[in-house]
């Protein structure tokens, strides 16, 4: 299988091969002459003398290189016929087989797939595996799992508070925030995937495509014909990427995303008659190019839906990725929580625990502006969806998780803060740090600042427009 970066030279045969299918069609005549030779073709013009035929004029015509240039040249009046025919051969070449030139480069796709992936990696419960190798540690899970099994070796109400109404609400906000980000970035591995599908289906069309024409020009005709599998292989990917979290396997339960559609798609195969002049294998080549392309724009159609989607299904339940922080009031607390508290696992959950969950969350939302599409899908813009592909939905998806994951660590410092606060006045029961709790839930009624559900572009479902 030739590699994807010798197109060119292909294209080159390409045309090669259907100049010479041309003037075998041109001269398929019975008072024709036609003779092919490595650098030239021979036309003789024959006239009918009683019951045979002799010939009465030869052309001598230049033949195009192997990269498909040059030729038309003759040694009578005709050059300039041939040379403008083959340069008509040569534009239709280019007009149907350049938009695939330089198709995304999969592997800059997968450099941003991996950082998708690290994202996740932090936010997960579980190690992830990723092509065989461990990606994230758990390391946020684990320290929320070591903040409640302090909180379980303490009582009291203030203790009680923070874990129900603090920690259950961020370990489900994570959970949540993991599945936005797997399903997000899954759109990288789906696009991966269709662009090294397609290059392996564009070097197949263009070398089954010479072959076809090669077959008029030595009349051993030749059918047109390859699999696609575009649509299939770009679900596969995209629950590839999924699947190392066990959404696939145990349903994605906080927000509900996937790749909507896809997996109904019927593939359509490249199946065209063997053509037997050049006309007719231009037309099977200018085909066969349409459904590729038709293919392309279906399954990166797909992509782009299922991030406005998602987009939605995230707003409409936003509940369950976006926590609604409740400070520790210093009415509430009494005086009976101080005999239930140690300060040992104080200490350990404000200084070393939730420290370690906040960091997490902050170089989560880090990462994950770091992580960009356009650039690496860029194309023509008659590829696909278009020049940049689904880059606009994949952006505005980005700033949103972006957004709550920043949202989350500022309410994991703050919840910490207020808890920390809450414990001192406990501990002293004095009016100064009394109104020092008090003063920072002032301060925390008035939120981090981060608005993610604000200013988002309104014109349709999932918040903007996909045309």
């Amino acid at each position: 299988m030739t590699a994807y970066s010798n197109v060119p030279m292909l294209v080159g045969r390409l045309k090669k091969a259907a100049i010479d299918a041309y003037m075998r069609s041109s001269c398929d005549s019975a008072f024709t002459d036609y003779e092919v030779h490595d650098d030239y073709y021979m036309v003789s013009t024959l006239v009918p003398q009683g019951q045979a035929a002799a010939p009465s004029d030869s052309q001598r015509i230049t033949r195009p290189g192997d990269d498909g240039e040059g030729g038309g040249r003759t040694n009578g009046d005709s050059t300039m016929k041939y040379v403008h025919k083959f340069n008509e051969i040569r534009s239709a070449i280019d007009e149907v087989v350049g938009p695939w030139l330089d198709l995304p480069d999969p592997q800059r796709i997968n450099t941003e797939k991996a950082k998708a992936f690290g994202v996740v990696g932090i936010l997960a419960a579980d190690i992830n595996m990723q092509a065989g190798a461990p990606v994230g540690t758990g390391e946020l899970h684990k320290a929320l799992d070591r903040v409640n099994q302090k909180i379980n070796d303490m009582s009291g109400a203030t203790v009680m508070s923070f874990g129900l109404d603090f920690i259950d609400p961020l370990q489900g906000a994570v959970q949540g925030m993991e599945e936005g980000v797997a399903y997000w970035g899954a759109s990288l591995a789906a696009e991966q995937k269709m662009f090294e599908k397609t290059r392996y289906i564009v070097v197949t069309a263009i070398e089954k495509s010479i072959a076809m024409f090669r077959g008029v020009a030595n009349r051993s005709y030749r059918k047109l014909e390859f699999a696609l599998n575009v649509a299939s292989e770009t679900v596969e990917a995209f629950d590839s990427f999924v699947e190392p979290t066990g959404l696939l396997k145990h349903g994605s339960t906080a927000v509900k995303l996937g790749l909507k559609g896809m997996k109904k798609v019927t593939e359509e195969n490249v199946k065209k008659d063997a053509p037997q002049n050049y006309e007719s294998a231009m037309k099977a080549l200018r085909s066969a190019f349409k459904t590729i392309a038709n293919r392309v724009e279906l399954a990166e159609g797909k992509i782009q839906q299922t991030l406005v989607d998602n987009y939605e299904v995230m707003e409409v339940n936003h509940e369950r990725v976006d926590m609604s922080m409740k400070t520790l009031s210093s009415s509430e607390i009494g005086k009976a929580d101080k005999l239930k508290i140690d300060m040992n696992h104080i200490d350990d959950i404000v200084n070393r625990a939730m420290p370690k969950v906040s960091d997490s969350l902050e170089d989560a939302a880090k990462r994950i502006s770091g992580v960009f599409l356009s650039d690496c899908v860029r194309r023509d813009p008659r590829v696909g969806v278009g020049e940049s592909g689904p880059s606009k939905q994949f952006d505005q998806l980005k700033v949103l998780l972006y957004k709550l994951l920043a949202d989350l660590a500022w309410e994991s410092r703050t919840g910490t803060k207020d808890f920390e606060l809450a414990v001192h006045y406990i501990q002293t029961q004095d009016g100064q740090s009394k109104a020092a709790l008090d003063s920072f839930n002032e301060q925390v009624s008035k939120g981090s600042g981060i608005r993610p559900w604000d200013k988002r572009p309104h014109n349709v479902k999932g918040g903007y427009s996909i045309s």
